[in-house]
């Protein structure tokens, strides 16, 4: 069974305004106008559908990918232009333990993909290339409990 992601483009309606200010200067009148268009809705534009099979979960993107992860277990780099495989992510390590529990999601800093395993209460580090490069916490560790929630900043690791 295939299943399909719709692309869309938001068009804020704010993103107007710097050039409104511009040509019609800062008045009482355009300031209230302001305020008004800045609540309204923006305006959404489809882009295009990617199909792709047996899909269980969006995980995150970055802008050459789309993570999913497979109802197999599968996790893949789909490319945003063509909704092709580009890379698969290491199933198991050199002794053939298994590397991915059940995947949640997943963030992109520099070189470095981060998934959250939910299975396993850990967060596993993967290349670009979808070469394993390591593990944080783990059933136990770190004082990970059900990760719902993952967000990478300044160097830190953030798991709700």
């Amino acid at each position: 069974m295939r299943s399909h992601f719709a692309a869309l483009r938001l068009h804020a309606i704010s993103a107007l305004l710097p050039g409104l200010l511009a040509l019609c200067g800062a008045s009482l009148g355009l300031l209230g106008f302001l305020g008004a268009a800045q609540a309204q809705t923006p305006r959404v534009e489809f882009v295009r559908s990617v199909s792709t099979a047996d899909l269980r979960k969006l995980l995150g993107m970055d802008a050459k990918h789309l993570y999913v992860a497979r109802k197999s277990g599968q996790v893949d780099a789909l490319n945003v232009e063509t909704g092709q495989v580009a890379f698969s992510l290491q199933l198991q390590d050199a002794k053939g333990k298994k590397l991915l529990g059940r995947a949640e999601e997943a963030v992109v800093v520099a070189d470095t993909l981060y998934v959250l395993d939910g299975a396993e209460n850990r967060v596993v580090l993967f290349g670009l290339d979808g070469k394993y490069q390591g593990t944080i916490g783990g059933r136990g560790e770190a004082g990970l409990s059900s990760p719902q929630g993952l967000a990478v900043a300044g160097g830190i690791v953030y798991v709700a």
